[in-house]
């Protein structure tokens, strides 16, 4: 009952919070979408602050957000805003394409999002127990470090939020999408559905925020339909593996992904099985951009426009929680547009912007490990590898990079400049690594990309309806194939193990809800599932994310060979629990010397906890 009250406080929240800035969106959907966003910002940022005041996720912290969420509705009690909120649904009533259209992206994001993140049951590993699955390849690594957020904040009492991967480093990195998820299970679902329901829902909200931007930008129906399917569905030429594939393989059970691949050329990726499903911010980051850009372009265009960019300044201000990568490009484009659009709204985004920005930004800086200097580097033709540069980028992107030619050559004057800066996301992502891990500048690029498919979409629904169809079929063929791959379940990866599931079970049992762990630095230890802290989780999240892990992994190999500084470095790092499982016994191997001076604390399964009595 709790989660739906939260959804319907979310949207009827956001619907009168889209009154004060929105007049006559291009759509019911839009509004509605854009609505159940704003709502849930709302309601998150609110519940976090007070599960900060109260140290844990509670029905105080609850509360408080609902309260938040729907405190906007008491200025309906004003009729000129009732006659407005009227006056929004006066739109005719939706065709049976877009009909069609709508029922067919729900029910793809419905099988897709389904395939995240499931149980499964493993019998002959513990009959007691489920397993941990995706069915999503590029999920396998980065589902782990998800959970251990969430649980961080459901079981572990992570407040404010320590890194449960880096033991004294603050959680530099936009949790809030998982903030909303940890509310969800705390209302009562189990983890597989807060995350289906949640991903669902902003997925949903992203499709329709796209379809009213591209309606606005285009007024062109066509392509607000056609705009989902091409991003959803993105690809490059990977389709082409098919028909090898199928000479040793069947349609329901293909061997690989046909957008991104270690030893294909190919590292574009699918939005859904490589960028939304994996890197959760991104359901949060990129129907805020949409939401803003929608605004800024309505701004430009008007001349009581102020009220847009305060919109969205007051929403990009959410970013730093919600998508840090994105607030840095969004202002970086909010400068580029300003110079195009001149005009006085544009300080007032930035100061509503920075306003909200900067004590996120302060707060989050304040106790990270985070290393600023292994971001920037001079690296031409992003992850083009050996590959020529033009052709790595058409053989990844198909048709799409053409197309988009097209457009620009094509398209109306304003358009096409409102549209210009966001080329720089391209240009640079191509010149720079933006990230210790040079893929990472996807998130860039993915700017660039979202704020192209209007574009593009309108090209192919100015075509004739063969051409138009061919182009389609070109454009999601590889795709639609990785999603296929998902729907079909040709390949279940299990995260964690049932044994490991229990044991996780078994840690919150038996341990405080901050109790810090040592273990291997895996990405599957159960300790992600528990909300228990670990002294260094998998170096590779570490890494990737610009954290200094420092002398780490190396003194983790100490404590479990038995040097004679294990108990030292035990004190330093404060480690009150040492986890002794598969992974462990397969890093470390030899006769464990913790099993005759340590007392086990509980056993499941293969896997024993024990505890590091303190040091006096």
């Amino acid at each position: 009952m709790t989660f739906w009250l939260i959804l319907l406080a979310a949207l009827a929240g956001g619907l009168v919070l889209t009154l004060l800035y929105d007049d006559g969106p291009p759509a019911r959907v839009a509004r509605l979408c854009a609505a159940m966003l704003l709502g849930l910002l709302v309601f998150g940022f609110a519940a976090f602050l007070g599960a900060m005041a109260a140290g844990t996720l509670n029905g105080f912290a609850v509360g408080l957000g609902m309260v938040a969420t729907a405190a906007p509705c008491a200025l309906l009690t004003r009729a000129p805003l009732r006659r407005q909120l009227l006056q929004a649904f006066r739109f005719p009533k939706p065709t049976a394409h877009d009909a069609i259209n709508a029922i067919a992206l729900v029910a793809l994001l419905g099988l897709v999002m389904a395939g995240a993140a499931y149980f499964t049951p493993q019998p002959a590993v513990d009959p007691q127990f489920p397993a941990v699955a995706t069915a999503v390849t590029n999920n396998l690594g980065d589902l782990p470090l998800h959970l251990a957020i969430i649980t961080g904040f459901t079981s572990g009492q992570n407040y404010p939020p320590m890194d449960p991967e880096l033991s004294g480093s603050r959680l530099a990195y936009p949790f809030m999408v998982d903030f909303l998820a940890a509310v969800f299970s705390w209302c009562g679902l189990s983890l597989p559905q807060a995350l289906f329901v949640e991903n669902l829902i902003l997925g949903i909200v992203l499709v329709g925020l796209l379809h009213g931007f591209t309606l606005r930008l285009t007024e062109s129906a066509p392509a607000a339909r056609l705009a989902p399917w091409l991003l959803l569905l993105s690809g490059g030429l990977g389709w082409t593996l098919l028909f090898q594939d199928l000479q040793t393989a069947s349609l329901m059970a293909l061997p690989r992904d046909f957008t991104i691949g270690p030893d294909t050329g190919y590292r574009w990726g699918n939005s859904l099985t490589t960028l939304l499903i994996p890197q959760r911010s991104l359901l949060l980051g990129v129907p805020i951009l949409l939401i803003v850009m929608d605004a800024w372009w309505t701004a430009v265009r008007r001349e009581d426009g102020d009220r847009w960019f305060l919109a969205a300044g007051l929403l990009a201000g959410t970013l730093p929680l919600c998508h840090s990568f994105f607030f840095l490009v969004v202002g970086l484009m909010a400068a580029c547009e300003a110079a195009l659009f001149p005009g006085r709204g544009w300080l007032r985004f930035a100061g509503a912007a920075l306003a909200l920005a900067v004590p996120q930004m302060l707060w989050m800086a304040q106790g990270t490990s985070m290393r600023p200097g292994g971001f920037l580097a001079f690296s031409p033709g992003w992850d083009h590898g050996d590959t020529n540069a033009i052709w790595f980028w058409l053989k990844n992107s198909g048709l799409f990079l053409p197309l988009l030619g097209v457009a620009i050559y094509r398209g109306e004057g304003r358009a096409v400049r409102f549209y210009a800066p966001f080329l720089l996301c391209f240009l640079i992502s191509n010149l720079f690594r933006l990230a210790p891990w040079i893929w990472d500048n996807i998130k860039v690029l993915y700017v660039w990309y979202v704020a192209s498919v209007p574009l593009v979409a309108l090209v192919v629904a100015r075509m004739p309806r063969v051409l138009a169809a061919a182009c389609v079929a070109l454009l999601v063929l590889a795709g639609a194939l990785d999603n296929w791959r998902v729907v079909s379940r040709a390949r279940e990866l299990i995260v964690l193990d049932a044994a490991g599931v229990g044991f996780a079970v078994g840690l919150q049992v038996h341990t405080p809800p901050t109790a810090l762990t040592v273990h291997a630095p895996v990405y599957d230890s159960p300790v992600y599932l528990s909300g228990r802290r670990s002294m260094l989780g998998y170096d590779g999240h570490i890494w990737s994310r610009g954290l200094n892990g420092g002398t780490r992994v190396d003194d983790i190999r100490r404590i479990y060979s038995g040097d004679a500084a294990a108990a030292e470095l035990a004190r330093r790092y404060g480690i009150q629990y040492l986890i002794w499982g598969p992974a462990e016994r397969r890093e470390y191997p030899g006769q464990p010397w913790f099993v005759r001076a340590l007392r086990p604390k509980f056993g499941h399964r293969g896997y024993v906890l024990y505890e590091i009595p303190p040091t006096r």
